[in-house]
């Protein structure tokens, strides 16, 4: 899936440090930082890269990430203790460290980095975002913006950019304001469902493990249908996940459900039903398995609903399956030359968008041969 590449959740709260240490040694002068998401991305990918907490990674450090930092570098635990971080070496030790009670979300601006050769300054955190977000790397923003293998359970708070504690009652309210840049910071404990269990989200540096771990988990994404509608539902607030989860759990269990939300037909109509409990038995992943014949996977960027790497996944099972992936295309088969959200709804009921000509021409193609 094509990522939505915003620059928001800038958490630009200052936190007034307590004595600093270098190698242990207390500094008596006191230390401003502040919070920062592009800090923490770019320490979860460092982790990723150097294989720390059991992060897997196939790329070397050096090619993965586009700069450097210029020591010493300040940084700051969640319990506001300050250290300053003289090599790479004592940085990576400083992570091996973290635990789940006490990790680095600070860090003192200005610093500098090296990128290309060239020696930057990073002044405030919407540099240091922009830095992040110009080198590729997976920001939390991209993570919330896309179906997961764990659903928030709503109403979650978020503070705005005017530094007022906001309400959001659904997924789809949480997207809305995050396109428009409005959310400044999550408000932590918030829960999450994941396989039927609800999680304690407690800090960032849980929800950038949480999601770690679904981009760790090869099984996480490819489900039964019933789990996969559950997931993008789910994500559409607790009244909806009330009505519409019993009944994905009986045509699960192969019954019809009579007593539907006229408001829901679109989805549980009774013509579709027989048709939804036939759906549900298929595990995507053992049927390609059984398959006796060459198989040809087909796989949009820009796919709201399905992303990329599951189709690499259903590959995988498969290796000598063929993956296709078309550039801008969308779930429905759909050019659409475009990041935001939005516009890729809209192409759904746009009649007057033609099918992928490179859909057709990569299917006549593998006929052929």
């Amino acid at each position: 899936m094509k990522k939505l590449k915003i620059l928001l959740l800038l958490l630009t709260v200052s936190v007034a440090g307590f004595y600093s240490c270098s190698d242990n040694d207390p500094v008596e002068n006191e230390i401003v930082t502040t919070k920062s998401v592009a800090l923490r991305t770019t320490l979860n990918e460092i982790k990723k890269a150097n294989n720390i907490s059991g992060r897997n990674a196939n790329t070397p450090q050096d090619q993965l990430f586009c700069f450097q930092f210029v020591y010493p570098l300040t940084l700051s635990y969640n319990d506001g203790t300050v250290v300053t971080v003289t090599t790479e070496a004592g940085l990576l030790d400083i992570l091996t460290a973290e635990t789940e009670t006490l990790f680095i979300t600070g860090i003192a601006f200005p610093f500098q980095v090296q990128q290309e050769g060239a020696i930057t300054t990073i002044d405030d955190g919407a540099e240091f975002f922009a830095l992040v977000e110009g080198c590729g790397f997976n920001t939390i923003n991209d993570d919330v913006l896309q179906f997961g293998c764990f659903q928030m359970v709503f109403p979650i708070s978020v503070i705005n950019s005017n530094g007022t504690t906001i309400v959001v009652n659904t997924q789809g309210e949480l997207e809305s304001m995050l396109i428009v840049g409005d959310v400044v910071d999550l408000v932590f404990p918030f829960n999450v469902t994941q396989n039927n269990e609800v999680i304690e989200i407690n800090s960032l540096n849980e929800l950038f493990d949480l999601y770690d771990e679904c981009d760790g988990n090869s099984g996480s994404c490819i489900c039964t249908a019933d789990l996969i509608l559950k997931n993008q539902l789910g994500a559409q607030g607790k009244q909806i996940q009330d009505m519409c989860f019993p009944i994905l759990d009986s045509l699960k269990a192969g019954k019809l459900v009579t007593n539907v939300n006229p408001m829901l037909n679109s989805l549980f109509r009774p013509s579709v039903q027989p048709y939804m409990i036939s759906w549900f038995k298929h595990d995507p992943q053992a049927d390609i398995k059984q398959l006796k014949y060459p198989s040809l996977i087909i796989q949009g960027d820009n796919d709201l609903q399905i992303s990329l790497d599951d189709a690499r996944q259903l590959s995988a099972v498969r290796p000598k399956s063929k993956l296709v992936v078309i550039e801008k295309m969308d779930h429905v088969l759909k050019i659409v030359d475009s990041g935001d959200k939005s516009v890729n709804v809209a192409a759904y009921s746009n009649p007057s968008l033609p099918i992928a000509t490179e859909l057709s021409e990569a299917i006549v193609g593998y006929i052929k041969k």
